[in-house]
């Protein structure tokens, strides 16, 4: 992402208190400079929801590995 078809604007995140604990949601805007407007939007999306899911499952796995090492 990023260059001749996409710019990443810019992202962040959200924390939000859910069932006792925290739940951390991923943003990343981006423009589409494609000809393919609707569907350069929603594989733009796709990619990224795609990337979100994957850092937040690693981020979970490592939160959860160092938790049960410190009981």
């Amino acid at each position: 992402m990023g260059g001749e078809y996409v710019d990443v604007i810019d992202g962040g995140y959200d924390l939000k208190a859910k069932d006792g604990g925290t739940e951390l949601c991923l943003s990343t805007r981006f423009i589409n400079k494609s000809q393919l407007k609707t569907y350069g939007d929603l594989w733009g999306k796709m990619v990224l929801n795609d990337f979100h899911q994957s850092i937040l499952g690693l981020m979970k796995n490592r939160a959860e590995q160092r938790h049960q090492q410190q009981q």
